[in-house]
């Protein structure tokens, strides 16, 4: 930018795919995420180009040529955010009624449980806690990452934890920072689920080396250090391993959908005498407030998948049976 030299039209087709992928996640991003960010970096571009212009020399032959390469530029950034954005990024549905029971079984920290694909005591809670936190809590990776012993209240007659806001400013003492895309919020825990936590804590969690140098909750067994953003990820894929029955429908994300999908079946009981529309108007504030998502946001019923396509399953398969039923009575 400061010699006036604009990004070729290659360049921009590579930042363009740069904004096409979240970089923590990476999938593919929304069509609106897309646009934001290359209009975001357009705009920035066209601030410095504009700027050196008005330091460079009042040769009128130098300002032309500069303007018509700008103009260049700016076609090159138009091209692109005129072209349709395709986002491939399909909704995930969560693990079947049968896959649940059977990952929680596995997941079972007790010693003599031999499905466990962790050998110590001491990862097998971590991990333990760590998924739970996921499945049942309806989590994010990053927000679990990121809690710390004092976001937790496990005794007295409310036991909860605080999630992360996403505005919060973030230390983590890792090469790569986990990140929190939601709102602020708590989490209510079980008498048993909160004493499982606080077992985890008060003795298991001691074992890790440097565990006094952190107050971060889930410590990494090689320097005491936070776990790294990674090994959430390849703690399941050692569990898939193991059980490829998992394969393709396993991962952090997938059990914070499972979560939802437990949810959306709890709530669809929970107001079962009211109408359809009435019913996702109760619903859509408790579901939006568990996910951290925005007032009216789609999240739910993208989160939600796996529950709706059980419901129009069960439902195809009554209309199947009475329509065959009135064949057969003929």
């Amino acid at each position: 930018m400061a010699e006036l030299e604009p990004l070729t039209i290659g360049e921009i087709e590579s930042f363009s795919s740069y904004c096409g992928v979240a970089q923590d996640a990476r999938e593919r991003v929304s069509a609106n995420w897309y646009t934001a960010r290359v209009r975001g970096a357009k705009k920035f571009i066209e601030y410095l180009w504009l700027f050196y212009e008005g330091r460079c020399s009042r040769n009128l032959k130098e300002l032309e040529a500069a303007k018509r390469l700008y103009e260049r530029m700016t076609a090159g950034f138009e091209l692109y955010l005129k072209t349709p954005y395709k986002n491939d990024k399909k909704d995930k549905v969560s693990l079947t009624p049968e896959l649940q029971a059977k990952f929680i079984s596995i997941i079972d920290p007790d010693e003599y449980n031999e499905s466990n694909p962790w050998k110590t005591s001491r990862i097998r809670w971590r991990n333990y806690i760590f998924l739970l936190l996921l499945m049942l809590g309806g989590n994010r990776k990053g927000e679990t990452l990121l809690l710390k012993l004092n976001n937790f209240q496990l005794t007295g007659r409310r036991k909860y934890y605080d999630i992360l806001k996403s505005s919060d400013i973030i230390s983590y003492p890792r090469a790569e920072t986990p990140s929190v895309k939601t709102y602020g919020r708590q989490v209510e825990l079980h008498d048993d689920f909160a004493a499982l936590v606080e077992h985890y804590i008060v003795n298991v969690r001691k074992e890790f080396d440097g565990w006094q140098q952190s107050s971060y909750l889930f410590l990494s067994y090689r320097d005491g250090k936070p776990m790294s953003v990674h090994t959430p990820n390849s703690t399941l894929n050692e569990l898939i391993k193991q059980y490829p029955e998992f394969k393709g429908l396993l991962s952090p994300h997938r059990l914070r959908n499972t979560f939802h999908d437990l949810l959306n079946q709890a709530l669809d009981n929970k107001f079962k005498g009211s109408s359809g529309l009435s019913r996702k108007i109760l619903k859509a504030p408790i579901q939006e407030a568990a996910g951290g998502w925005a007032r009216n946001s789609s999240m739910p019923e993208h989160y939600a998948k796996g529950s709706i396509q059980a419901k129009v399953a069960e439902l195809q398969v009554l209309l199947q049976k009475k329509i065959l039923g009135s064949l057969e009575g003929k």
